[in-house]
C-alpha cells in the first residue's frame, strides 16, 4: 500500500508533510476478512492547506495464487490544520465526505474504525448501513 499527497494533481514531497511511512507492506490472506490500515502522523511544520490523499493498493509485481493482482487507487481530500496546542482530545479526523464506517474498538476516550464503502460526496448517495449519529459520554 502507498500514500501520496497531491495538490492540484502533482505529487507532493511525503517527508514535507508527514513522519509516518509513505508505504507498507501488507498481506491478507485469501478468503479473509482482515483489514490494514496506514498511519498518517502530520508534521507540525507541515505546510496547512487542502490537499488530495491517494491511496495505492497493489501492484502488477505482487500476485496471488499466482496471477497479477490489480492496482487499486482512491483518491480522499484532506485538510492539514495548524496543531491546537494544548488541545483535549488532540486526535481527530475531518471526513470530506460520507462512508459507512466499521467500528473496530472503543475505550474510554477514543473510538477507532475504518471506512467500509467508498467515499461519497452525498448522504443520499448511501444505501446500507445504520444513520450516522454522534453520541456524547463520558
Amino acid at each position: 500500500m502507498q500514500a501520496d499527497i497531491l495538490a492540484a494533481g502533482t505529487p507532493l514531497s511525503w517527508a514535507t508533510y508527514f513522519s509516518s511511512s509513505q508505504t507498507d507492506e501488507v498481506t491478507i490472506r485469501k478468503d479473509s476478512d482482515q483489514s490494514a490500515s496506514i498511519a498518517l502522523n502530520a508534521r507540525s511544520d507541515a505546510f496547512t492547506g487542502d490537499y488530495v490523499l491517494r491511496l495505492t493498493v497493489g501492484s502488477a509485481g505482487y500476485t496471488c495464487s499466482g496471477n497479477s493482482l490489480p492496482v487499486h487507487t482512491v483518491e480522499i481530500p484532506l485538510q492539514i490544520l495548524p496543531p491546537a496546542p494544548n488541545a483535549t482530545p488532540n486526535k481527530f479526523v475531518f471526513i470530506q465526505g460520507y462512508a459507512v464506517f466499521r467500528i473496530s474498538r472503543v475505550d474510554a476516550n477514543d473510538v477507532w474504525g475504518y471506512a467500509i464503502s467508498p467515499l461519497y460526496s452525498s448522504y443520499q448517495d448511501i444505501r446500507v448501513g445504520l444513520r450516522p449519529r454522534l453520541v456524547p459520554w463520558s
